[in-house]
């Protein structure tokens, strides 16, 4: 029984206690996953991608492919950020990630895709 809690256990350690870097890292990770799924459904619909990176990672992979291929570089660097969280610009440089995926990416995304029927 007990072993069976470990994987749980470890979740929570990482999870608890919630600190702003933790905050703002699960905030950014929410931020990427949303940023992803609205990708999809604009380019599902239509509309082009107008990161040129990501768009050529799409014209390879398909577009799951590069968009996972890109949130998971996107999570990996801000995993980076987190590690590096005593840094006096980690924190920062977090935030400022946070703010200009919602305005830069997922906003625009999220207007489009309401502006448009069905």
């Amino acid at each position: 029984m007990v072993r069976a809690l470990q994987p749980a256990t470890r979740v929570l350690t990482l999870l608890l206690p919630l600190t702003r870097a933790k905050m703002l890292l699960l905030a950014n990770a929410l931020l990427q996953l949303v940023d992803g799924y609205v990708t999809l459904l604009g380019t599902g619909r239509g509309f082009g991608e107008g990161n040129p990176l990501v768009r050529g990672m799409m014209g390879t992979l398909g577009p799951a492919g590069g968009i996972v291929i890109a949130k998971v570089a996107a999570l990996a660097f801000l995993y980076f950020l987190y590690r590096r969280r005593q840094h006096p610009l980690a924190e920062p440089g977090l935030a400022y990630v946070a703010v200009v995926y919602a305005v830069m990416a997922v906003l625009p995304w999220t207007m489009l895709l309401t502006s448009q029927p069905g």
